[in-house]
């Protein structure tokens, strides 16, 4: 599934970071962002986790979707994000839109 068209489709503006240090050089550059989605299997040294971990760290306004099809969050630790999305995700659009406050589907 190409998550970004699948985004972009449904009129979603969307900027494609390949791995965390892309994705946290992005935001540096312009932190107004309403949504980071991320997978917790990232290439690069960094993991999705840690991504959004430092997102909310710095820039704790941008609400952090994560996803995976083998990860699942311990939930006794703490928490890095707003959602975590298991895949497959049925609807993608349907399941992000209530962190950014519209449904678009």
């Amino acid at each position: 599934m190409d998550v970004a068209q699948t985004l972009r489709d449904q009129g979603w503006q969307v900027v494609e970071a390949g791995t965390v240090d892309d994705a946290f050089s992005v935001l540096v550059r312009d932190p107004d962002f309403d949504l980071l989605l991320t997978d917790v299997h990232m290439p690069g040294d960094q993991t999705g986790l840690d991504l959004a971990r430092s997102v909310k760290d710095h820039y704790s306004h941008i609400k952090v979707a994560v996803m995976s099809g083998q990860h699942r969050p311990d939930f006794a630790d703490a928490i890095p994000f707003d959602l975590f999305l298991p895949k497959p995700i049925l609807n993608l659009v349907r399941e992000l839109s209530p962190l950014i406050g519209h449904l678009n589907d």
